[in-house]
């Protein structure tokens, strides 16, 4: 899907996202260049009858997230504090 420039644009998520009922999270990557950002608020909008929805951006991160976190291991635990309080939720 993301082989080619924007070929996520015909995507069918944007309909199955459409009918999502529950919480959603995208984690996005601050120097992602795999995926671009516009994916990721795409995504965000499509889901509009989602419980809630919410981004979560790594700060100085590239698309390899457990390289960032292993040279980062404090942005790791705040990472996972995040998922934590996210998978809590009602």
């Amino acid at each position: 899907m993301l082989r080619q420039q924007n070929s996520w644009l015909d995507s069918d998520a944007w309909d199955r996202l459409a009918g999502f009922r529950g919480h959603l999270l995208l984690v996005e990557a601050e120097h992602d260049a795999v995926i671009p950002r516009a994916l990721s608020q795409r995504l965000h909008d499509s889901a509009s009858q989602a419980k809630s929805r919410s981004r979560l951006l790594i700060d100085g991160a590239g698309h390899l997230l457990a390289a960032h976190w292993q040279a980062h291991p404090d942005a790791a635990r705040r990472y996972q504090q995040h998922i934590a309080r996210f998978l809590l939720q009602d």
